[in-house]
């Protein structure tokens, strides 16, 4: 039997097993703090090094990191100051830094979560050269053609992903296009985006923001919601002050015209739902407006059409039905320079003549199968119309100069002021009565107003006439190649009622011409005039054809006939 140790020899015993204890522990602290060191500080540069090495040989252009931060504890990445420099040395994409916020406890459960990503001070510049290509394409692999697999049963789906907040501010994206017979560059900045909650499966709920604004202070927005399986997503958007001449380079070939000013401005709500069961696709509340739009001739300076305000107002649109409908359609004020050429065209349709490309051809097959669906589609059967209604188009203050040149004498004529009001509009229904105004007062002083309601089907007008006081020397030109005559004087004054049902025309009213003058056109010698010609009481129709007048006036006629030294006559001279 062994006796027991002395109490010294225990007492060094523990001291010895807690010092090797105390070692243990040390060197495990030690590594561990050696560990988080290299983590924080020794690990980001090796990253940064290994990202700029193969991002380099992978995007074949030069890439530059500044700084690398991680944290593992909190699982958060922060890159610094990465700059990619396009394949010719200038800017390509950039930012100043992206902080990604990854939550650890998403590793044990049925979705990837990621806390927050802020990206702040992004760049990104999108050119195309001359040849069309564009500066990324050498980053875009090439379809592969791969041979016909067996059919494998669907891969699991992947985990969802969800972001609490991603956020992007202060970016700038840069878009230069030198493919256009005028080069068109515009840069969108300061742009920023914001989105809130967004998960890959379907939440309904996922709310997200976007707001830019270009060089020139065009401004963009969008706000709503939104979710990718199935596609959902509704909200509103705004897009203001575009400066349309800025993109002549994408449009000036489909047009024979120079945009000189104009700006755009739209806004709404929208809806969008591709789910089975309840697909939509709705705009709703949508404007449409078109300021100070100058439009001339290629090459010159001088508007042919000026329109400081038009809009379209409360658009409402089924995509699915189709369907649509706009509260107002409003045209204020302007001025429209209207020419009738020789050959009987005119300038402003010329505006939207572009050459004609020549007709491709046709391959036998597919000719074959559009004739044989024309074959079998029913012949005579008309494309049912969309469902649109427009509540009111008004035009108000509207300025035309026109000049007829189809004449030996080129006539000049013009409205110094045109009002149309068409209220209650619709395109599919026919029998729906639309209510009309037009109020007319031309150059020379005269003034026409007509109001009334139309019907398409069965096609039927009622319609209150009055024409004041409209002068008819303008007219000459148009007599001229019959009569060598020129009206110097005479107005002509209307004021009744007109209606047309089916093919029946009546009108019921007065006519009168007054202080009317004419004079040859050898001498310029008074030929006929009279102080009025009135016709009063009219009521006449077309089917029967029958009139019934109670008064016809003439007041102080006068007729001068001229025998000349040859017996020829001024009546002869007039008579072409």
């Amino acid at each position: 039997m062994s006796s027991p140790k002395p109490a010294a020899a225990l007492v060094t015993a523990e001291k010895n097993r807690l010092h090797r204890r105390l070692r243990r522990a040390l060197i495990t602290l030690g590594v561990f703090t050696g560990l988080v060191l290299f983590t924080f500080f020794g690990l980001p540069p090796i990253i940064r090094a290994q990202a700029v090495k193969h991002l380099s040989a992978a995007l074949h252009r030069e890439v530059a990191i500044e700084k690398i931060r991680l944290n593992p504890f909190t699982l958060t990445l922060a890159v610094e100051g990465l700059q990619i420099k396009d394949r010719d040395g200038s800017a390509f994409t950039s930012w100043k830094r992206l902080f990604v916020d990854f939550d650890g406890f998403s590793l044990f459960t049925g979705e990837w979560h990621v806390e927050a990503v802020a990206l702040d001070g992004f760049s990104q510049r999108v050119a195309i050269a001359k040849d069309g290509s564009f500066n990324f394409a050498d980053l875009i692999p090439p379809p592969a053609v791969a041979a016909p697999a067996a059919p494998v049963a669907p891969a699991k789906p992947p985990r969802p992903i969800r972001i609490s907040s991603l956020k992007i501010s202060d970016a700038a994206f840069a878009f230069a296009d030198a493919s256009r017979a005028q080069p068109f560059a515009t840069i969108v900045a300061p742009l920023s985006f914001t989105l809130q909650n967004f998960v890959t499966v379907s939440d309904p709920k996922a709310p997200y923001a976007f707001s830019a604004t270009t060089e020139a202070g065009e401004t963009l927005s969008w706000k709503g919601t939104v979710s990718i399986d199935p596609v959902r997503s509704s909200g509103e958007f705004s897009v203001g002050r575009i400066t349309l001449k800025k993109y002549a380079p994408y449009y000036a070939a489909l047009i024979n015209a120079d945009l000189l000013d104009g700006v755009l401005d739209l806004s709404g709500r929208y809806a969008i739902d591709l789910a089975e069961g309840s697909r939509q696709l709705a705009l709703t509340d949508a404007s449409i407006k078109l300021s100070r739009l100058l439009l001339a001739a290629r090459g010159s300076t001088t508007p042919l059409i000026d329109l400081p305000a038009f809009a379209i107002e409360g658009l409402n649109a089924d995509g699915l039905k189709p369907a649509a409908t706009i509260a107002r359609i409003a045209l204020d004020g302007g001025r429209l320079t209207v020419v009738r050429e020789a050959d009987g065209s005119l300038n402003l349709l010329k505006l939207l003549v572009v050459p004609a490309a020549a007709p491709a051809a046709t391959p036998a097959p597919v000719a074959a199968a559009a004739t044989a669906q024309t074959a079998a589609s029913p012949a005579g059967a008309p494309a049912a119309l969309p469902d649109v209604k427009l509540g009111e188009f008004a035009l108000t203050g509207l300025a035309i100069d026109f000049e007829d040149r189809t004449t030996p004498t080129p006539a000049q004529n013009g409205l110094s002021r045109l009002d149309v009001s068409v209220k209650n509009f619709s395109l599919t229904e026919a029998a729906a009565p639309v209510v009309l105004k037009l109020a007319v007062l031309t150059q020379q002083g005269g003034a026409i107003d007509v109001a009334g309601t139309a019907v398409r089907e069965p096609l039927a007008t009622d319609l209150t006439v009055k024409i004041t006081a409209l002068p008819l020397a303008s007219a000459t030109p148009y007599i001229e190649p019959l009569l060598n005559l020129r009206i110097a004087g005479g107005a002509l004054s209307v004021e009744g009622r007109a209606r047309l049902a089916g093919t029946v025309a009546s009108f019921q009213g007065d006519v009168a011409l007054d202080k009317f003058a004419t004079v040859d056109g050898a001498k310029g010698e008074d030929f006929v005039t009279f102080n009025q010609f009135a016709i009063r009481g009219i009521n006449a129709t077309s089917a029967p054809l029958a009139a019934h007048i109670e008064e016809i006036l003439l007041d102080t006629p006068a007729a001068r006939l001229v025998i000349n030294a040859d017996k020829s006559t001024n009546l002869a001279s007039v008579l072409r």
